[in-house]
């Protein structure tokens, strides 16, 4: 999605900008009411401050797509509406163009017709709304994608009854190419061809997506095709051959695959003709496995092997495609799919050889050399005894032959290597759980590393295998089963049979049974088949040390893992245990999924392979081995959490450690991770919450409780509410049961710091309970810690003088066990309330005791917070210059620490500052970017302070009315939080303003 003001492009960001306008675009000159905007943006779930946050929105858009005012959008009782008098909308106009085109037709003009349809096709830039986190616009781009869909088949069924074949024929190919089971396109596909004089190509695509339907839906082609097929068949005329038309111009946009695909066959591409299968000869070998039922979901897959193909006959050498990936993901399948695909390009005939006995054993290249050659024709009489001599009788006899040949189940690339021929017109397909790089550097060979199934391709591949049985039709329960069966085609394979002999087992049941993960690897087993034999035959393969730590990763909760969990888990150095890692990503048991936001490799075992790893665990170590294992990783996260928190904030402040053990990376390693501290907290922030999930399930709990609190200053810093919430409330639990007082009260005291300027009243709750627990265990620098925080609160509420008192106890107890930071913080909430009753004397004798204090310490954070004070003395007492001073390095500060909250204070002081000397451009700009940063945080203190800037700011441009409405919203954020002396700020400011109008 791009907007554009005049001819200048004007980026919208992503998220609810992005929202926001698409869904005013969609809906031009008709009201969208705001709980529309607030069910597009967050769904079920939106913030208390959801209204306002949609406000700043519109307001930041009017600004800069058109100006102040509402001359582009405008705000109604209800909502707001995107007025189509000062702008233009490319959806708007297609669907005038095709109404348009539809006219034309009926009038008889259909060269008309076919212009406007293709300027209607022209204005889409890509996929509609491609990228828009928004459930609600994902379904309507969906319902325009379709309509899309249609129009380009209307047009090409228009250039076909103007004459224009090969245009035609070349996008109809690449439709079919996205949406190879669609019957329209296919109909025109054949229309095209037989009009171009293409008869044999039109009948024989009939046939080949007769075919598809039957294999892929078990259904027979609809009444059009059938029709098609029979006019063509009766030798019905069509147009005369027109020339063809020009093409898109190379700088038109691409993107998406049916833009991919158009693009494609626009530059001239012809359209894709399978030869015709020789005559077979009794003689020849057809040794494949019967072909495969219910296939799908492969077609990029199917498209490599292809391409992969034709790379390597043009290169003269014999092809050797091979397939790799864990047990169970499908590499058999594919290679006998797209073996029977491309059988016509090798008419001397196929061989198939399974490498690995009944047993599971490997088979001797010697043994798999007698099988091949008996499959050529050769007697026992006349075979070699030396696996030379079988392995050159072998090459002589491929010699001149165009054969396909499928090693299936190979162990590694020495069991191959005698295997291949000489022959460029051979191909061979190896499928192996080994990395088999030995073929792929020596020989070289193609590699395709087989993944799992996407979700939706995986509910498609079990609808299809439940067929017409009326189970099929839970929508919901294939989605479970699909996600049960980890995207694996034998898994999802098992699961239909199970159905299918069972028909009075509902969907339901099976999931209920596959959700047990002590029994799910046992139903995935059906007869002789199952997922346990191939995982079984993987483990087997490896080393003793790589097998325990497959066991104990096994053990982790976590969607990915970074590779420095190996060290912790092996007690072994970095180097050591990343060998073992990668042992076992050879082995298929592992996956690499990327690289993270700090350069470290990504790792993640599948849902199925992780219950086999737990399994071995269960039965193959101790309990105590067991916990001993997740001690290590947890007290690793534990060791880096806190080293990144000391890096961070100078030091090992304003938090509450337990006595949880910790396990020390290597100081190098921990340096390397660490660089950027916050970047790393980034990478790992959910296998942090995971860790502290799983270290509360387990039992772990005063690491749980430790790691959660050490953790919570960088989810504040990065704004994670949501994690930081979530894991307090586990930590909770866990200390709960266990009946931690010290962790509870720790826990009850987070929680707290979270609810401040959210839930006044919900967190002096939570801090008198806190209170109360560390008074019971005499912990004293928790009581002071309890203490600051019910002294914020008074502060807040404009009870001054008991949160002055409430201070002065802090004071005392901090200097007195040496806590430095906490005493900054204390300090500075003393000069706050000396700024509100306009003591400059001692609000600047207070923050420069604090500045103080701040250097000593060399927490960056409490620095920045002491000099936006210092600024907002110095504004208060109109020392402009001194004011901007201060607030420009505590952003600067902010801006190093990524404290996205801190930033958006400062901006907003900024733009008061800027204000307040008549510098109304930049109070614009510093307050727009205070609102774009706001608009993505809870903090309703913060939002209510932005928008009572904003309001300033718009008196003084002139709008009463707009600042009306921004005093409102400020009065009601204050009211969230509470902050009683701000809400009544806000609303003498309203009643003045309305006074005065």
């Amino acid at each position: 999605m791009e907007s554009f003001i005049d001819v200048e492009r004007a980026p919208l960001r992503k998220g609810r900008e992005q929202i926001v306008v698409a869904l005013l675009g969609l809906n031009l000159d008709i009201v969208v009411t705001s709980d529309l905007m607030i069910d597009a943006i967050w769904g079920e779930d939106p913030p208390r401050t959801a209204q306002n946050q949609v406000a700043i929105c519109v307001s930041s858009l009017r600004k800069r797509l058109a100006g102040p005012g509402d001359s582009l959008i405008a705000t109604v009782r209800s909502g707001y509406i995107l007025r189509a008098e000062n702008c233009e909308v490319d959806y708007v106009i297609a669907q005038e163009r095709i109404r348009l085109a539809h006219t034309a037709r009926a009038d008889g003009r259909a060269e008309d017709a076919r212009r406007l349809l293709r300027e209607a096709m022209g204005l889409w830039r890509g996929e509609t709304l491609a990228g828009i986190g928004s459930d609600l616009l994902r379904a309507r781009a969906a319902g325009v994608e379709r309509q899309r869909r249609s129009i380009i088949e209307e047009c090409l069924e228009l250039e076909i009854e103007l004459g224009y074949y090969r245009d035609a024929i070349n996008q109809l190919t690449a439709l079919l190419a996205v949406s190879p089971h669609d019957e329209r396109s296919c109909v025109l596909l054949m229309k095209a061809l037989y009009g171009a004089g293409h008869q044999a190509e039109a009948m024989d695509v009939y046939q080949r997506i007769r075919v598809r339907l039957q294999d892929d839906l078990g259904v027979d082609p609809g009444a059009d095709l059938r029709a098609a097929y029979a006019a063509i068949l009766s030798g019905e005329r069509m147009a005369a051959p027109r020339t063809p038309l020009p093409p898109r111009p190379a700088s038109d946009p691409v993107s998406g695959p049916l833009e991919s695909a158009l693009a494609s066959a626009e530059e001239g591409h012809d359209a894709g003709r399978e030869p015709t299968a020789e005559p077979s000869r009794p003689s020849v070998p057809r040794q494949l496995p019967a072909r495969p039922v219910f296939f799908s979901g492969r077609d990029a897959e199917l498209g490599h092997l292809d391409k992969e193909l034709a790379i390597r006959q043009a290169s003269g050498a014999t092809p050797c495609l091979v397939i790799v990936g864990m047990g169970g993901v499908g590499k058999t399948t594919l290679a006998v799919h797209w073996a029977y695909q491309v059988t016509d390009r090798f008419p001397d005939g196929q061989l198939y050889c399974d490498l690995r006995s009944n047993a599971g054993d490997p088979m001797a290249p010697s043994k798999v050399l007698d099988d091949l050659l008996r499959g050529l024709g050769v007697p026992g009489n006349d075979m070699p005894d030396s696996l030379d001599g079988r392995a050159a009788l072998f090459r002589t006899l491929l010699a001149d032959k165009r054969m396909l040949i499928i090693l299936d189940n190979a162990c590694d690339s020495e069991q191959v290597r005698p295997l291949l021929p000489g022959a460029a017109g051979c191909v061979v397909v190896v499928t192996s759980r080994a990395a088999m790089s030995g073929l792929t550097v020596v020989e070289g060979a193609a590699l395709l590393r087989l993944r799992a199934l996407k979700e939706e391709q995986a509910e498609r591949v079990l609808g299809l295998a439940l067929g017409g049985d009326s189970r099929g039709g839970d929508a919901r329960g294939i989605r479970d089963l699909a996600k049960l069966c980890d995207g694996l085609p034998l898994a999802l394979r098992i699961v239909a049979a199970k159905l299918t002999a069972r028909p009075h087992w509902t969907v339901a049941e099976l999931v209920e049974r596959l959700r047990d993960e002590r029994r799910r690897l046992r139903e995935l087993s059906h007869d002789e088949t199952g997922l346990l034999s191939g995982f079984v035959l993987s483990y087997q393969g490896l080393g003793t040390g790589v097998a325990r730590l497959f066991r104990q990763l096994g053990l982790i909760d976590a969607p990915d893992l970074p590779g420095w969990v190996a060290s912790p888990l092996t007690e072994l150095d970095m180097d050591k245990a990343q060998d073992m890692l990668e042992e076992l990503v050879a082995a298929h048991l592992l996956d690499v999924t990327g690289r993270d936001g700090i350069g470290q490799n990504r790792y993640r075992m599948h849902d199925l392979v992780r219950l086999f790893a737990r399994q071995r665990a269960m039965e193959e170590d101790t309990e105590d081995e067991r916990k001993a294992a997740l001690g290590r990783v947890m007290g690793a996260w534990m060791g880096l959490v806190e080293e990144a928190h000391r890096r961070v904030r100078g030091g090992d402040y304003l938090v509450m450690h337990g006595m949880a053990p910790r396990w020390r990376i290597e100081p190098a390693q921990t340096n390397t991770l660490l660089r950027r501290p916050l970047e790393w907290l980034e990478a790992e922030r959910r296998g942090i919450v995971s860790a502290i999930f799983q270290a509360a399930d387990a039992g772990l709990d005063e690491l749980c409780w430790d790691l959660t609190a050490t953790v919570a200053t960088l989810f504040e810093t990065r704004g994670y509410v949501d994690d930081w919430r979530a894991t307090h409330e586990r930590a909770l639990e866990a200390v709960r049961r266990t009946g931690n007082r010290h962790g509870e009260a720790a826990m009850l005291y987070g929680q707290a710091g979270i609810e401040i300027t959210r839930d006044g009243k919900h967190a002096e709750d939570l801090l008198e309970r806190a209170r109360s627990l560390f008074e019971e265990i005499g912990d004293e620098r928790g009581i002071a810690h309890v203490l600051r925080s019910l002294a914020v609160l008074d502060r807040l509420g404009g009870r001054f003088d008991v949160a002055m008192e409430r201070y002065r106890q802090t004071l005392s107890t901090l200097r007195r066990v040496g806590d430095h930071v906490a005493q900054t913080h204390t300090l500075i909430g003393l000069a706050l309330i000396y700024l509100e009753r306009r003591d400059a004397h001692a609000a600047r004798e207070t923050l420069t005791e604090a500045l103080t204090l701040a250097e000593k310490t060399g927490d960056s954070r409490s620095r920045a917070q002491v000099l936006y004070r210092i600024g907002e003395l110095r504004l208060a007492e109109q020392d402009f210059e001194g004011a901007v001073g201060a607030f420009a390095v505590a952003i600067d500060l902010a801006r190093a620490l990524d404290d996205t909250t801190g930033e958006a204070f400062l901006l907003r002081a900024l733009g008061e500052a800027a204000l307040l000397q008549g510098d109304l451009s930049t109070a614009r700009r510093s307050l727009d970017r205070a609102v774009e940063l706001a608009s993505g945080l809870t903090d309703a203190f913060l939002n209510g302070r932005v928008c009572l800037t904003l309001a300033e700011l718009r008196v003084a441009d002139g709008e009463p009315s707009e600042a009306e409405d921004l005093l409102r919203r400020a009065a009601t954020a204050f009211a969230e939080v509470p902050a009683a002396h701000w809400e009544l700020r806000a609303r003498e400011r309203l009643g003045a303003l309305r006074g005065r109008g």
